[in-house]
């Protein structure tokens, strides 16, 4: 880990050929964009499902962003699901390790 550079960026801008697109967070390992994360608020009446639409959107709004991408998460509070590109939302895992924090009994 020494030898690398670690970069989290909120609300990059990143025009594509159609329109631009605004991820929520983008996790960037040695300038390259392993992970995207969108987060939605708790007041959606389906917030996982819509962040997943709205990385799918992305994914074809701004292609390039997602060529080194290792992971997409979708979250929202204390909820969150993770997949690979172009994964819908049944192909999603959910996140359950809620590191550094410990699982209360």
């Amino acid at each position: 880990p020494d030898n690398n550079e670690f970069l989290v960026v909120n609300q990059l801008k990143i025009s594509g050929p159609m329109t631009t697109i605004i991820p929520d967070v983008v996790l960037f390992v040695n300038g390259l964009p392993l992970v995207v994360i969108e987060c939605k608020s708790p007041t959606k009446t389906h917030p996982i499902n819509e962040a997943v639409q709205q990385l799918l959107r992305y994914q074809q709004e701004a292609e390039r962003l997602f060529h080194y991408n290792h992971v997409v998460v979708a979250t929202c509070n204390e909820q969150a699901k993770f997949g690979s590109i172009g994964a819908r939302l049944r192909h999603f895992g959910e996140w359950k390790d809620p590191y550094p924090f410990k699982v209360s009994d």
